[in-house]
């Protein structure tokens, strides 16, 4: 059996250098079509400790599971969380420790501009949910207001509360170990941000990836400054690659858990 970690966060092809250039774990598409090429058919499991991501790249890796010839298991050893429980599931097999933790919610982006903006942005955000609860549907038999329900809480679960979902077909148990269940009814009361137990904020991760970009291109950048009711954004003048400092000081924010 071949295994691939996938670790830290799910991004797209393009974004996989800076994160490796800050020593971030990452895994993109060509990632995964690299090891299961390499592959060729044989058993393989994926073992999973991952934020999450961007969701378009994670249904990109999702369908190059479920196109995957041979026997794939998702192993859950740590968190999956966002993204992450979407890509795991084209997988033929879910399985989890007894500490691994299972998170999912609703789809998020940053927007700006007038209303019409705003609603566009809302319009997308229902649209992308509804892809995600297409994975979940497909997986668990549940109806898709169950799923959406759970989504909107920001869900966090055990694994034997994944168990009984159905997001995972069983719990990594050693011969003669037992595990009580729990109620499940507790679940949908449940809050959280994913992000918290992490040193590395993933929304702020993507946010400095983005500046980082622009920095490299020379293109104009985004900036946030506090005002009286939250943040704004102000456009500043094109910045160049050779300005080391300004990305010392992003790789500062990005790796101290802004």
């Amino acid at each position: 059996m071949k295994k691939l970690n996938v670790e830290g966060y799910i991004v797209p092809n393009e974004d996989k250098w800076i994160y490796e250039m800050f020593g971030v774990s990452s895994i993109s598409p060509n990632d995964l079509r690299n090891f299961l090429a390499d592959a060729n058919g044989e058993e393989i499991e994926l073992r999973i400790d991952c934020f999450g991501g961007s969701v378009w790249t994670a249904s990109d890796m999702y369908s190059d599971l479920r196109d995957y010839e041979g026997k794939s298991t998702a192993n859950i050893i740590g968190l999956s969380a966002s993204a992450s429980t979407v890509m795991m599931l084209g997988c033929n097999k879910v399985i989890a420790s007894p500490t691994a933790q299972f998170m999912m919610h609703n789809a998020q982006r940053s927007a700006s501009g007038d209303y019409r903006d705003m609603e566009q942005a809302a319009i997308m955000l229902k649209s992308v949910n509804e892809t995600i609860i297409n994975a979940y549907e497909i997986k668990t038999g549940m109806k898709r207001k169950e799923l959406a329900a759970i989504m909107n809480k920001e869900t966090w679960m055990t694994a034997q509360e994944a168990k009984k979902y159905g997001f995972i077909d069983e719990i990594n148990l050693k011969e003669g170990e037992i595990l009580s269940d729990i109620q499940i009814s507790a679940i949908m009361e449940m809050t959280g941000k994913v992000y918290n137990t992490a040193s590395i904020n993933a929304a702020k991760v993507h946010e400095y990836v983005k500046k980082l970009k622009n920095i490299e291109t020379g293109n104009e950048t985004e900036t946030e400054t506090e005002n009286g009711t939250g943040l704004h954004r102000e456009e500043t003048q094109p910045v160049i690659i050779a300005q080391q400092g300004k990305f010392n000081e992003l790789k500062l924010k990005l790796l101290g858990g802004i």
